[in-house]
């Protein structure tokens, strides 16, 4: 008699070899067909996993043994290696770290480090999965958690709050919640597998969650409730997803208005004193967020928002978002000035004077906060380090066309893992920022090459380029380490990093990992001064997260000049004599 097949229906139909991951498997999740499940499910022949690798559900590990094989080896052994984080870098080989410094870093990326033994915040999101009518809904929404949900990586993230605030006692089915959570699913389902279902299907649920919104937000009870902010970051991050705008488009202008509803939502929080430990979470990152939007897309900070220790922020987190809120406040106030030194530079001569010295303001501010930021490095724990070295360059080709495309150049960096390496990629797009703003405002002030100020606005404008181009280069050297490119050896006493030679193709990243890398990628592809070739493979990389994570935003980020990016105005003249941005 010949045994039953183990595999799906679906696959069992298509002849071809299931991989049985349950609920649904591989074969039919990649093509973006409908599982249709096992036998064994359906009251056939009861088929048991004996562990997690072979049900599918956890990757097996390479040396053969599992966690708790490991542990109970390592607590048999006489000599048991340390510990990777016990790993101590040689102090030659840091870049831009003191040996000694005072101070801690609590959640500068995330909360506490009680967070990594809470339960896998996936299991949260068990009673929504089956409460979903079709298998469509059921992929997206299992495709969705996984990939941009990872408690592990102590990271700051909206999507983060999510399983909580489903699971709220006040919680119901079909609310504005659900539907923009299956909008969002169904969206970043279909633009990464190519379902057009998918996306027609998540439209379908984005304008009835539209719909419901509109009623929530009429209301002031319901306005201020955590399912209602919820909601609507969820309904900006649809827009962000499905829309290839330009700057000018119109639904970039729905992504602006769902982020700045958020806002409104915080403050009437804030206003009614609605804030409490239960929820306070939930406003501090979706305040994060808010602060950072800001600074790319060029408009200031309300002024609710910036007092972090109402939202719960403290020690070096605090001062850092006070950095970048007056940072957003500097850029906003440039690109105005920027805009009317041109159109006064011939009509009204002493107006085009006083926006010169609102100019020359600009500059000192930024140098002042460029100054406070590199001070502030300098508080960040010793073991927040990395390590800085050369490859040798046959061993990146050796790891493949694609592998070697992470690459900028030979120097890469390795941290003790992605928290780390997110804090200081942030500081320096930070300073980043901070140069370009005095970058951008000599360049409109560089008098003729005949005029005694010019050498001096001349040399100051080469040094902040030249700032700016050291911050990412080495954000360009974190690239590899944060795709799983380069390592820390297993040997503590072994200072060399090692380079993975067969690790997946960068497309199978996590959106969740992938994500951390995209506002420090967007920030330097901004900047001035830089070669060609290094904003192209800037753009190549924002372009490739956009891919994973199927954002539609940074796809088109990657594609429009950063020079005009900002939607209140166009930077593309510039003053004759001054140096190109593109």
């Amino acid at each position: 008699m010949p045994y039953p097949s183990r595999g799906c229906g679906t696959c069992r139909t298509r002849r071809i070899k299931c991989d049985g991951v349950r609920p649904h498997c591989t074969q039919c999740t990649k093509s973006s067909r409908e599982c249709s499940g096992y036998e064994a499910d359906a009251g056939g022949l009861p088929f048991r996993s004996e562990n997690v690798y072979a049900a599918g559900t956890a990757r097996r590990p390479r040396d053969g043994r599992d966690s708790k094989s490991r542990s109970l080896h390592s607590s048999h052994s006489k000599s048991p290696k340390k510990s990777p984080r016990k790993r101590k870098f040689p102090s030659e080989s840091l870049s831009k770290s003191p040996s000694e410094r005072e101070g801690q870093l609590s959640s500068l990326t995330g909360p506490s480090s009680a967070r990594a033994s809470s339960p896998d915040i996936r299991l949260e999101y068990l009673q929504f999965v089956r409460s979903l009518n079709g298998p469509l809904e059921n992929q997206a929404v299992i495709y969705y958690v996984r990939g941009y949900i990872d408690p592990a990586l102590l990271v700051d993230s909206v999507a983060d709050n999510l399983g909580s605030v489903l699971n709220k006692p006040t919680h119901v089915q079909n609310s504005t919640l659900e539907l923009a959570v299956l909008a969002v699913s169904l969206a970043v389902f279909g633009r990464t597998r190519r379902s057009g279902a998918a996306l027609l299907t998540g439209q379908e649920k984005y304008t009835q969650a539209l719909g419901l919104a509109k009623q929530s937000v009429a209301s002031a009870s319901k306005a201020i409730s955590d399912e209602t902010l919820m909601s609507v970051m969820m309904l900006a991050s649809y827009e962000n997803i499905v829309c290839d705008f330009s700057a000018r488009d119109t639904l970039y202008w729905r992504s602006i208005h769902h982020l700045k509803g958020a806002m409104t939502i915080l403050s009437l929080r804030r206003s009614l004193n609605t804030l409490s430990e239960r929820n306070l979470g939930l406003d501090k990152n979706i305040r994060r967020q808010v602060i950072r939007h800001s600074l790319t897309h060029g408009f200031t900070v309300p002024s609710y928002l910036h007092n972090g220790l109402e939202f719960g922020e403290q020690g070096l987190e605090l001062t850092f978002d006070g950095y970048i809120i007056r940072l957003s406040q500097l850029r906003a106030q440039g690109i105005t000035v920027w805009e009317s030194l041109r159109n006064t530079l011939s009509t009204d001569p002493l107006e085009h004077q006083r926006l010169k010295d609102s100019a020359f303001n600009l500059i000192s501010e930024a140098r002042k906060l460029d100054t406070e930021l590199a001070a502030w490095a300098t508080q960040i724990p010793p073991d927040w380090s990395y390590v800085s070295q050369d490859l040798p360059p046959e061993a990146i080709s050796a790891t493949g066309t694609e592998s070697s495309a992470l690459y900028y150049t030979t120097t890469v960096q390795v941290y003790l893992n992605l928290s780390h390496a997110t804090t200081w990629n942030r500081y320096r797009a930070a300073r980043i920022a901070a140069n370009t703003i005095m970058a951008r405002a000599l360049q409109h002030l560089q008098p003729p090459p005949d005029h005694p100020q010019a050498s001096v606005i001349s040399a100051q404008y080469t040094l902040a380029v030249a700032t700016n181009t050291a911050f990412i280069n080495a954000i360009c050297a974190s690239v590899p380490f944060v795709f799983g490119r380069v390592k820390l050896p297993e040997d503590p006493a072994d200072t060399a990093i090692e380079v993975v030679k067969h690790a997946p193709p960068p497309e199978e990243l996590s959106a969740r990992k992938a994500f951390l890398l995209s506002w420090p990628l967007v920030i330097s592809a901004a900047a001035l001064g830089l070669e060609e070739a290094q904003r192209a493979w800037l753009r190549e990389k924002i372009a490739l997260i956009g891919r994973i994570t199927g954002n539609g935003q940074l796809a088109a980020s990657a594609r429009i000049d950063h020079g005009v990016q900002s939607p209140h105005v166009d930077l593309a003249a510039l003053r004759q004599g001054g140096r190109s941005q593109s």
